[in-house]
């Protein structure tokens, strides 16, 4: 008798056949995905060298116009070497960003370049102004020049080994799915070492630009002379200001340039707030509320005059207002001091102002701590307003003027005279340095019904 079973088994070779088939499609499949994985390492390998290739290619353009900086006697031949080195130098940062090295390993490189642009623009303009470089400038670009010099040489060794395989890049499984991720490294180790190493003695720049070593050393001179106050103290006045809010909590400090205590606030409303007070003095530095302003009721000549009482009730004199903007109902207002009928710009106060009931939602008072000092010297004045008017554009129609000291890149500030005007249909701020008679800055005003700013 026939076993019925026995017909409907697979026979051993139709069992073989489909385990190879599986084997096939399993392996054509781990094949194609490993295929797929070395073009996506291949195509990053190829983009971090081209990064390197091209930060290569600018350093030694840098090193180039550096030792033409050192030799010419041109104010506008070193204007336009500096405006070149400042481009390859921007450059250069944005290609060594692109490496798969992190930050800290590479932070002494970044400081240069990024420096080295600032500083040859610095002094270029020095030229501009006709005056002439110090000895301890030009020794200086010649330092630049020798680490310039020095960084070139390593990049183009790095360079080498990368053209011979001894060096490539590492990228792994889990770091392939992001272009610079900071886990990932050169998979020769020494080679980020190798650059920094070039820079152990690379000295602190003092100068007038906004990268300068002194600017992050800058102390708040508000706070020069104030007492610390405890933590708990400092409590009672963030309460106060917030007006004794449901809880408060204290969450640290803060140790920037402006040491502050840090707090968090909510009320039974489900509002929430952030607020700093500065260690010593006990002045409010920030203060944000989270809320929704669902309507306006007040319009901008009522949230001037309650931001200005805020100010007074926080010891904050003689402030006015300047530039607003009303977005989502609530009015953003800035207030700089006045002295003398100077306007200090750099004395700034930041308000927000809820147009529904008028509470104050944000305080931001960072350039007021850091800057103000009643009484302090400025550039003498050695122009009449008339002269200053003569060095305007005649293309300006002035319709107001004014003294004012404005904020410099490196933190100082100089007296001008403040000219706004218009021309062809735009609304013009012009300052002139009210000691030499140079043009400092031009602002245009952008003006529409919600607010007043600045480009």
């Amino acid at each position: 008798m026939e076993n019925t079973n026995q017909k409907s088994r697979p026979s051993l070779g139709y069992f073989l056949i489909l385990v190879t088939a599986l084997l096939v499609i399993t392996g054509a499949a781990a094949i194609v995905k490993n295929n797929s994985a070395n073009a996506m390492k291949g195509q990053l390998n190829d983009v971090y060298t081209r990064s390197f290739l091209q930060l290569t290619d600018c350093v030694k353009d840098i090193d180039t116009l550096l030792s033409k900086c050192i030799v010419t006697n041109s104010p506008y031949v070193l204007n336009d070497l500096a405006n070149e080195i400042y481009q390859k130098a921007s450059f250069a940062q944005a290609n060594l960003g692109e490496l798969p090295i992190s930050h800290v390993e590479i932070d002494n490189t970044a400081k240069f370049l990024t420096q080295v642009g600032d500083y040859t623009y610095s002094i270029s303009k020095k030229g501009l102004r006709g005056e002439e470089l110090s000895a301890e400038e030009k020794s200086t670009l010649e330092n630049l020049a020798k680490y310039s010099s020095t960084l070139t040489q390593t990049l183009f060794e790095i360079q080498n080994d990368l053209f011979s395989g001894k060096l490539t890049f590492d990228i792994s499984e889990k770091s392939s799915q992001v272009l610079a991720n900071e886990d990932k490294k050169l998979n020769i180790g020494s080679s980020a070492e190798r650059m920094e190493k070039e820079f152990e003695e690379y000295p602190s720049l003092i100068y007038d630009g906004p990268f300068s070593d002194h600017i992050n050393k800058i102390s708040a001179k508000m706070l020069g002379n104030a007492n610390k106050i405890t933590e708990q103290h400092a409590m009672e006045i963030a309460k106060e200001f917030l007006n004794e809010p449901k809880k408060i909590s204290g969450r640290g400090k803060s140790e920037s340039n402006i040491p502050t205590y840090i707090f968090s606030a909510y009320n039974s409303g489900g509002d929430d707030a952030y607020i700093e007070i500065t260690e010593n003095g006990g002045y409010i530095l920030y203060m944000l509320k989270n809320r929704d302003v669902a309507e306006t009721k007040l319009d901008i000549t009522d949230a001037v005059r309650l931001g200005a009482d805020c100010l007074a009730k926080n010891k904050c004199y003689s402030m006015k207002e300047s530039y607003y903007e009303i977005r989502n109902n609530i009015a953003t207002i800035n207030y700089a001091y006045v002295e003398n009928d100077v306007i200090m710009y750099s004395d700034l106060i930041k308000l927000k102002i809820a147009l529904d009931n008028g509470e104050i939602l944000g305080f931001e008072a960072n350039g007021y701590i850091m800057s103000h000092a009643e009484h302090r010297p400025l550039n003498e004045v050695k122009l009449t307003v008339d002269e200053a008017r003569e060095k305007v554009s005649k293309s300006l129609e002035i319709v107001s003027e004014g003294k004012a000291a404005i904020p410099k890149d490196n933190k100082t500030e100089v007296l001008c005279y403040e000219f706004k005007g218009k021309f062809n249909g735009k609304n013009y701020i012009v300052y002139i340095n009210a000691t030499t008679g140079q043009e400092e800055k031009i602002l245009i005003l952008l003006e529409n019904e919600n607010g007043t700013l600045t480009l």
